[in-house]
């Protein structure tokens, strides 16, 4: 019986809208020359017959690769940023989980850094979903402005301040140095072979510099330079990146690294040449911590070296820029 009365309200729900989409097309083609006004009640009264089944859904469409969400109702836009931003949490520690099925300090420490990367991308997607415009362009996704060789140089110079900046800490702050986080990092990944090595690579070079580059130079930049101008958005992105590696030594090396990655950029209009310079220089570190690849130079040839190749990349994408 219920079976039954169910497949007459079916029948009859279909008859209702046969004949609704009947009186639309009816009176599209037959255009009376009435007021206007009979027209607007008679295509309400058709709308109330199709009944709310045929609502217009608030999501019309989502397109990749751009994802451009320009058509999604800002609730639904909330909705899923907010969806995002939990599976961040859930996928941060569920992957930071992992560290305790393995016995070795470079493993542990690639598990955890991985969690906390994916997790820091992760929340950057979700945010970017949450506000207007396509995801890809807050994010700095697209492609970079600056021809290939000036993006390889700002790469070099950010190896080369990178050195620099441990240079001038070894000459004038050893003791700082030794008991900062950024040197207990390189002890954890001392001797790092094999699956070792392979989980320290996603957890210390890919995960971090696609993770806290989304977030620093990608999201939080872009929206920043948008509102305050560049030099403000560049180093309050370059201080909330050292504020992320949570010691003060680590913190102020991030900071100083941030602001050469915020340049870049900026300049380039995209994330993607401060994610490549980014994992250069953890993929370098973890080499050198795991002894397969060092050059080891005196500290103070060091910091010329290091702060040279950092002046010509910084000098060659500025000139790129003025002369594309």
């Amino acid at each position: 019986m219920v079976f039954a009365r169910l497949r007459l309200a079916a029948r009859n729900l279909r008859g209702r809208l046969f004949v609704g989409l009947l009186l639309c097309r009816a009176f599209a083609r037959l255009r009376l020359a009435a007021h206007p006004m009979v027209f607007a009640r008679l295509r309400l009264a058709a709308r109330n017959l199709r009944g709310p089944t045929f609502r217009r859904p608030s999501c019309r469409w989502i397109r990749a690769p751009g994802v451009t969400v320009g058509h999604v109702s800002t609730r639904t836009r909330i909705a899923l940023g907010a969806g995002i931003v939990l599976l961040a949490w859930w996928l941060s520690g569920r992957v930071r989980h992992l560290a305790a099925y393995v016995d070795t300090n470079p493993a542990r420490l690639g598990f955890e850094m991985m969690g906390i990367g994916f997790g820091l991308a992760a929340f950057a997607i979700g945010v970017a979903f949450a506000l207007p415009g396509p995801v890809a362009r807050r994010l700095g996704l697209g492609p970079s402005r600056l021809p290939t060789a000036a993006v390889i140089a700002l790469t070099l110079g950010t190896l080369g301040l990178s050195r620099a900046i441990e240079a001038a800490l070894a000459l004038s702050a050893t003791r700082v140095l030794e008991n900062s986080v950024a040197v207990g990092i390189s002890r954890g990944l001392e001797a790092a072979r094999g699956r070792d090595l392979a989980i320290g690579f996603f957890g210390t070079v890919l995960a971090p510099a696609i993770g806290e580059e989304l977030l620093c130079r990608g999201l939080l930049q872009r929206g920043l330079v948008r509102w305050i101008g560049p030099a403000a958005g560049i180093a309050i992105a370059a201080l909330v990146f050292g504020w992320l590696h949570g010691e003060l030594v680590h913190g102020a090396i991030a900071a100083s690294l941030g602001t050469y990655l915020g340049l870049a950029a900026y300049w380039s209009d995209s994330t993607r040449p401060a994610i490549a310079a980014h994992a250069a220089n953890n993929l370098m570190a973890l080499l050198a911590s795991a002894g397969i690849a060092a050059l080891w130079l005196p500290p103070l040839p060091s910091l010329v070296t290091g702060l040279a190749l950092a002046a010509i990349g910084i000098a060659w994408a500025f000139r790129a820029k003025r002369h594309p």
